[in-house]
């Protein structure tokens, strides 16, 4: 196992550790080690939202198979408007039913939104714009040729390239596929990511706390992280500060578990009770460890036997969030095939000044909303006044985190700084 020495700052306004890497370099360095799987199976639509589509889909028929209307009105032909235009109604087409499949000349057809369009037409006249006297329509000036008509093909045509490989099926995706008629799709298996935890002082939530004892929350954090991230989580429950059962557990996992991925929290610092880098590396490889990220320093990746993905958390609750997703969801989401790894930031003008010492990037909870002025939209983000990485509950008052940059100092007062949707997170 490579020694990790430990740094010795020389200037207290400055955050910088030669020993860290920055998470650019990490967030690449972890994305360069991992592959996409390629497990594939066939699932109904139904059950297909949220994941990932194994192979680009081309379209195979027309969308609408037929040139429909656009609108509940009348159906003409412009050539029959005369200086009266005034058409006799010679009959109705409803969605969904038999239609009238031509229109004779000189009259006008009722015509319902969805509807088959008859030939001869070449315009629906919406029936707000139409004056109906008996049997007999009446149309304004204007009127141009193909409007509210959806031709063949409006939406979909045949042959045209649907949807890429690693997209994520939501229900728009899934509403196209619907249209087309597919009633199955072919998806990534899903991938399947243990968590365990460590800490002789943490107990499982509902059992009596102990003197010098914690809840558990980080991994039900995790779990649900997983969750939301399109994953099979496998509680691994707590693993004491031991270094032999932290071993065994890995050896075991990695040869049972039948896992795509490994999280634990904890144990990764320097503390004396810190085993989880000795294990790594004793099981596997541990690759990366110390990234320069405010909250989040001490995190590892690694290796275990047969490619089984290792990412050590810190312990710290609010760190455990933001590394998860700044260095985990990333890896993840490419070890599921789906493409757009690394979410954008959006930009956003700071309402207070941010207190931040060069360095390490720094991901603050923040609370943006929108304003909207004379001169357009913004987005307006502060800060919350405590930061402190323990402080789970901050999660729950902010809805974003601030992304500042490793080499920015102090941020003043309406400066733009770059935001992270929790809605685009979680």
């Amino acid at each position: 196992m490579t020694a990790i020495t430990e740094t010795v700052m020389t200037n207290a306004n400055c955050d910088f550790d030669p020993t860290s890497k920055s998470l650019e370099a990490a967030q690449q360095d972890i994305l360069a080690a991992v592959e996409p799987i390629a497990n594939t199976e066939t699932i109904p639509l139904e059950q297909a939202r949220g994941r990932v589509l194994a192979k680009a889909l081309t379209a195979d028929s027309d969308v609408p198979p037929h040139p429909n209307s656009a609108m509940d009105g009348y159906a003409i032909r412009l050539a029959d408007l005369t200086d009266a235009r005034s058409l006799p109604i010679f009959g109705t087409n409803l969605a969904g039913f038999p239609a009238h499949t031509a229109l004779p000349e000189q009259q006008c057809l009722r015509i319902m939104t969805g509807a088959v369009l008859p030939s001869g037409a070449d315009a629906v006249v919406m029936q707000e714009q139409v004056s109906v006297n008996g049997n007999v329509a009446t149309f304004p000036p204007g009127i141009k040729s193909g409007q509210n008509i959806r031709p063949i093909g409006d939406d979909i045509t045949a042959g045209s390239k649907l949807l890429p490989a690693g997209r994520l099926l939501g229900p728009a995706e899934l509403g196209v596929l619907a249209s087309l008629g597919r009633e199955e799709v072919t998806v990534n298996r899903r991938i399947r990511v243990g968590v365990f935890v460590t800490g002789d002082e943490l107990q499982t939530p509902g059992n009596k706390l102990a003197a010098g004892q914690i809840y558990d929350s980080n991994r039900i954090s995790l779990l649900a992280l997983l969750e939301s991230s399109g994953c099979e989580a496998v509680d691994l429950g707590r693993v004491p500060d031991s270094l032999e059962e932290l071993i065994q557990l890995l050896q075991l996992v990695a040869a049972e578990a039948g896992l795509d991925a490994v999280i634990t929290t904890g144990g990764v610092s320097v503390g004396e009770a810190d085993y989880v880098r000795d294990a790594v590396a004793a099981v596997g490889q541990l690759q990366l460890w110390r990234v320069a990220v405010k909250p989040g320093r001490p995190f590892a990746y690694g290796l275990l036997p047969d490619d089984l993905h290792f990412f050590g958390l810190p312990g710290n609750p609010v760190s455990a969030v933001v590394t998860f997703l700044l260095l985990v969801r990333p890896a993840l989401h490419k070890l599921q095939g789906r493409a757009g790894n690394i979410p954008p930031l959006l930009p956003a003008i700071a309402q207070t000044s941010l207190r931040k010492r060069p360095g390490r990037a720094d991901y603050q909870r923040g609370f943006y909303q929108q304003q909207v002025t004379e001169s357009g939209i913004s987005l307006q983000v502060s800060a919350l006044s405590d930061q402190g990485s323990g402080r789970l509950s901050s999660l729950t008052e902010a809805n974003c985190l601030i992304a500042l940059s490793a080499d920015e100092g102090d941020i003043s007062a309406g400066s733009v700084v770059g935001i992270l949707p929790f809605s685009l997170l979680f």
